[in-house]
Formats: structure tokens, C-alpha cells, sequence
């Protein structure tokens, strides 16, 4: 039985929540329908002045209004008083290849320290750039960082075949389509691995691949590529496998280098099809190695969970360290793993850290149901379609964001996403959060908003501790340039910070929206 919390309990305040629309007064752009701003977050301080920024991707965003979906990127600066329309920023792909339609630039984002300076540098993925005639093929663009903030000039373009590491450019690859940012070599300089989850490799088609660049002072550089067909991994690839659909990087053996965990969720385990897999690579002093590979599937010893076809374990990830010690930890995603009765309901799995590397043994599965969250596990709600990690209490613990935007709350694919928080022994079962598109100042929810799509945290007003920022990428706002009536599908993002438990009024909500248990 839950015991009510304490007062001064802190944990995310949903009442704090600032809607961020293309229509908010000061943004330099117009939402138009189909925009789907919200679609991938990033924080990161791209210029340097203590606080961290937001970067928002609108893949569907048409340029000058003429290019369907060509893509964008909206960033948000952040201040004392947290994210700010000042300063804001309309990016769009600027750098060899000229912006087409169906780029969807701004599918994918990620964030690091790419060069010699002190500001953020932000990745873009453009998954439907289309090279040499052939459709589909993928790309991605870096803009750097710098005093005044993200460049919109100078910008780089990267494509999989310069340098060629052993993949070669096809048609429907959509490489960088997945990106993540980690140290692989431990030096001064983020990296950067970009994935082309459908990958023809050595004709096996869909079976994927992942390009990882070195950061340095003059920026990345190509190093190494990887798929299941290297010798020196485990398992071989296959037809659908998907290698590099989701990917996550963190030092999860405690050496020093952080190590790559990469999503196979098409992945076919003893004759169990697309039951999904994960395979950790681990960084060295000389980046990535092959010497020492882990592979994991619900069929691992350790793993008690139901393999099931199509269960996908995988399809999302994240790094961080929900218990404190000196090993950072692996957030696995099935949203299509089936809950009693109840089809595509999801769960989310914790391997935890340790000198090996993350421990099968250590695994903890949650569901809904087993958190006893409103609503509980329901078909189709593919709760662990999205995961973020960061310490929104401020108590040292990183606390695990799990996103459900086929979640139905009032109306059909409304979307939700739930805060498990870290403490000493790990994710509490005992305190947790159900947070729906329902609060005072945010317009309320309506079908196919999908909110909870994409999570990130960042520390946007400097006091320490996280914020959220949660994208809705199907919110319908009105139009106020360029179309009539309401912008279906244009997208919001929604901004909220941290607060005293049932404080400040929290108490008098819709307690059908939210849940929270502590000890």
C-alpha cells in the first residue's frame, strides 16, 4: 500500500508546464499543418553561458512553404528564468546539399562537443535525404556552436560513403536516422555514432549498420563502422535485424570509455522472430572495440521476461545511472511487448552496471500494470516507445522518463509518459509518476496529439536540476500565417520543472492524470 508522501517530497510539478508552439509570440516561424514539431529533443548549451538550451526537430516542416517536408529545427535558449523566445532559431539544412522535399530534416538530433571550443555542437539527422538519384538514402548535417549560438552558416554534411566504411549508399537506408553522442576513446572531444537501421549489408536486406566519427579540433571524422557481419561481433546479421534502429552510449563497465549499446529490435533469437535484441560495444583508448562485445535478448539467462514474436526488445534506449555507484546503466524499450491480453501494451527493462559491463542478472522489468499507474497496461499503448534519463529531484539519482504516445487518455492516442526515479538501490518501484497532456496553462488533450513521442532533461534555468521537455508531435495548434482554421499535426513541445508534491495547488488536479507513489 502506498503511504502518502511527504510535502517537501520534490518530483516533476506538471503545473509548471510551458507550452512551446511555432505560434508562440516571439518565435521566428509559423506553424503550418503537418510540421510535427516535437518529433526529437535535445539539450545542450550551445552558447556557452551556463545554461542549457533546447534544439526541437520538425521534420515535417516545409521550407519557404514550397518543400514538403524538407525539415527543420527550432532551438530555444535558456536563462535564469529558463527557456526564452530571445534569441530563438529557425535551422534548416544549409551545408553541401541544398534542402528537398521529404528530407525530414530534424528526425533525429544529438549533442556534444564536436570541435576544440567550449560550445555545444548540435547533429542533425536527415534520414530522407536522397543522393544521386537514389531515394532515401540518408544524411547528416552538424552545426556548431558559438557565442551567438548555433551557426546557420558553415555548417558540415556528412554521407556514409566519405569515407566509406564499408557501407555503401542505397536507396531507403535512412541513415541518420538514429544518432547518439558518447566518448568512445576518452580524449577531449565528443563522438558521434549515426545509424542506417536499414542497411542492405552484403545484400542482407534491412539488416543495418552504425558509423561512428571521432570528435577532434577540427570536428568528426569517420573511424569505424559496424553491423553484425564484423567477426568480431557476436550473432551474424539477418534479414530485418535493424541494427542501429535505437542507441545509447555510457561508461557502463566503469573504465572510463563509454560504450555503445546498440538496438536490434528485428533481431530472430532461438527461432523466436523479431523478438529483439541489444548489443553493447565497448570503448577503449582507441575508441570502439570489437575484443569485447555483450549480447543480450529476452532469451539471456538472467532476463526473466516473455520472448514473444514481434515483441521488438530494443526499439529504444538510454544511459544513465539510476543508482548512484560508479557504473552507468541501460534503459531497454518494448513497446510492443504484449501484457497478459492486452497487444503492444509495453514494458521497460533495467540492466544495471557493474565491471563487466551491464549485468543480465541484475535486470528489473516494469509494466503499467505493475506500477499501478492509471489506466494500467492497455493494447497498443507501446509504453517504452520513448526513454530519456536525468535527475529531475536533484537527489544525485537519475530518474528514467518513459514515454506511451499511443497511450488513450480521454481521446485515442492522446500519449502519456511516466517518471520512474532513481535512489540508492536503483528505480523505485515505490515512486513514480503518470503524467498526461492535462494541467492548468497547457491546452488540454485531444486525439493523435502522441505526446510523449520524443523526452529529453535539461537544466534550462541553472538551479541544478532537470527539467523536461516532452514532444507532442501531432498537437493540433490554430493557424495564424499560411492556412486557415487549425494546423493539424503542426506540434508542440511542453516545458515542466520540479516541484513540492501535491504544493502549489497540484493537489486540486484531475487525479485520474497523474499518479505518484513514495515510501
Amino acid at each position: 500500500m502506498a503511504i502518502a508522501p511527504s510535502i517537501d517530497a520534490q518530483s516533476l510539478a506538471p503545473e509548471t508546464g510551458e507550452l512551446w508552439s511555432k505560434n508562440t509570440p516571439g518565435i521566428s516561424d509559423d506553424g503550418l499543418p503537418g510540421d510535427e514539431l516535437g518529433t526529437a529533443v535535445v539539450a545542450c548549451d550551445f552558447d556557452f553561458d551556463g545554461y542549457e538550451d533546447l534544439a526541437i526537430g520538425s521534420p515535417g516542416d516545409d521550407f519557404l512553404t514550397v518543400l514538403d517536408d524538407s525539415g527543420a529545427v527550432n532551438v530555444l535558449y535558456g536563462s535564469p528564468s529558463g527557456l526564452g523566445a530571445a534569441g530563438n532559431q529557425h535551422l534548416f539544412q544549409n551545408g553541401d546539399s541544398a534542402p528537398e522535399a521529404d528530407d525530414r530534416y530534424g528526425s533525429a538530433l544529438a549533442a556534444g562537443y564536436f570541435d576544440s571550443d567550449f560550445y555545444c555542437d548540435l547533429a542533425v539527422g536527415v534520414p530522407g535525404e536522397d543522393l544521386d538519384g537514389d531515394e532515401d538514402v540518408g544524411a547528416f548535417e552538424i552545426h556548431y556552436g558559438g557565442p551567438s549560438g548555433l551557426a546557420t552558416a558553415s555548417t558540415t554534411f556528412y554521407q556514409q560513403a566519405i569515407p566509406n566504411h564499408g557501407s555503401s549508399p542505397e536507396p531507403f537506408d535512412l541513415f541518420g536516422a538514429t544518432l547518439v553522442a558518447g566518448n568512445f576513446n576518452g580524449d577531449f572531444w565528443t563522438d558521434l555514432a549515426v545509424a542506417a537501421p536499414l542497411e542492405n549489408w552484403n545484400t542482407t536486406t534491412n539488416s543495418g549498420h552504425v558509423i561512428v566519427y571521432h570528435g577532434g579540433a577540427a570536428g568528426l571524422s569517420a573511424h569505424s563502422g559496424w553491423s553484425q557481419a564484423r567477426v568480431d561481433l557476436q550473432d551474424g546479421e539477418e534479414p530485418g535485424d535493424e541494427f542501429g534502429d535505437a542507441l545509447a552510449a555510457g561508461d557502463f563497465d566503469g573504465d572510463g570509455f563509454d560504450d555503445l549499446a546498440v538496438g536490434v529490435p528485428g533481431e530472430e533469437v532461438d527461432g523466436t522472430v523479431a523478438v529483439g535484441a541489444v548489443q553493447v560495444i565497448v570503448g577503449s583508448a582507441t575508441g570502439l572495440t570489437g575484443d569485447f562485445d555483450l549480447f543480450y535478448s529476452q532469451h539471456t539467462p538472467g532476463i526473466f521476461t516473455n520472448p514473444e514474436t514481434g515483441d521488438r526488445w530494443g526499439s529504444a534506449l538510454a544511459a544513465g545511472n539510476f543508482d548512484g555507484d560508479d557504473y552507468v546503466d541501460l534503459a531497454v524499450g518494448t513497446p510492443n511487448e504484449s501484457v497478459g491480453t492486452e497487444l503492444d501494451a509495453g514494458a521497460v527493462g533495467i540492466l544495471y552496471g557493474s565491471a563487466l559491463g551491464p549485468l543480465p542478472g541484475s535486470y528489473e522489468s516494469f509494466t503499467e500494470s505493475e506500477l499501478a499507474l492509471p489506466g494500467d497496461s492497455e493494447a497498443g499503448d507501446q509504453w517504452g516507445f520513448s526513454l530519456a534519463t536525468g535527475d529531475i529531484d536533484g537527489d544525485g539519482f537519475d530518474e528514467l522518463l518513459v514515454g506511451a504516445p499511443y497511450e488513450d487518455y480521454s481521446f485515442i492516442n492522446a500519449g502519456s509518459f511516466s517518471v520512474l526515479y532513481g535512489t540508492a538501490v536503483g528505480v523505485s518501484e515505490q515512486r513514480y509518476q503518470r503524467v498526461v497532456q492535462w494541467f492548468t496553462g497547457v491546452e488540454a488533450n485531444e486525439q493523435a496529439d502522441y505526446f510523449g513521442f520524443a523526452l529529453t532533461l535539461g537544466d534550462f534555468d541553472g538551479n541544478g536540476q532537470d527539467e523536461v521537455a516532452v514532444g507532442a508531435p501531432g498537437e493540433d495548434i490554430d493557424c495564424t500565417t499560411g492556412c486557415v482554421g487549425s494546423a493539424e499535426d503542426a506540434g508542440v513541445v511542453i516545458v515542466m520543472g520540479n516541484g513540492a508534491l501535491f504544493g502549489d495547488g497540484f493537489e486540486t488536479g484531475d487525479v485520474s492524470a497523474w499518479s505518484t507513489s513514495v515510501p
